[in-house]
């Protein structure tokens, strides 16, 4: 699949001059999992965020703080980070309580080690919830990162070693 005239921008908060790719390509997609991989023509030369080696699974103890790397909105980075809980978590999705804006889509839900586990997919609003001691009218959805790496393996092997490949420091 291409993609007409879409670019992605590197270094977009740095003060820099932004490196801009174009993309060539969509190589992998999930609807229901709500992802896109991308191919972009130029190679650009990044440290890849590290991937959660194992899908988050919560039990009646379970305290996992997540962290949201952001640009809602369109605008400059934003972390949320910490006193932002996994709330619930099953095969293909978390729930938790973080600060995050309309445009947050897509975003990497890191743990405390800054390893991805999720990808953010937006909010919902829940009734009867209650996080710190508030009623909370909002909680925050997103896909498990090795859902889609699943999802990835089964749909395209190879696709799957190369983002696995990524993920070995040189």
């Amino acid at each position: 699949r291409q993609c007409i005239e879409s670019l992605v921008e590197f270094d977009y908060d740095t003060g820099l001059d932004p490196v801009r790719a174009k993309v060539k390509s969509v190589v992998a997609y999930s609807n229901d999992l709500d992802y896109a991989v991308l191919r972009i023509e130029d190679e650009v030369r990044r440290t890849p965020l590290r991937l959660a080696a194992e899908k988050i699974v919560l039990n009646a103890t379970s305290y996992l703080p997540v962290n949201i790397i952001q640009h809602p909105r369109g605008l400059r980075k934003r972390i949320a980070f910490r006193n932002n809980l996994v709330s619930r978590a099953d095969d293909n999705t978390i729930r938790y309580f973080t600060d995050t804006d309309i445009g947050s889509s897509g975003s990497p839900v890191c743990d405390d080690s800054w390893q991805v586990v999720g990808l953010h997919r937006g909010a919902r609003f829940v009734e009867g919830v209650s996080f710190q001691g508030k009623s909370t009218a909002y909680v925050n959805f997103g896909t498990q990162i090795q859902a889609i790496c699943e999802d990835l393996r089964l749909k395209d092997p190879s696709l799957y070693a190369d983002i696995i490949r990524a993920q070995i420091p040189h």
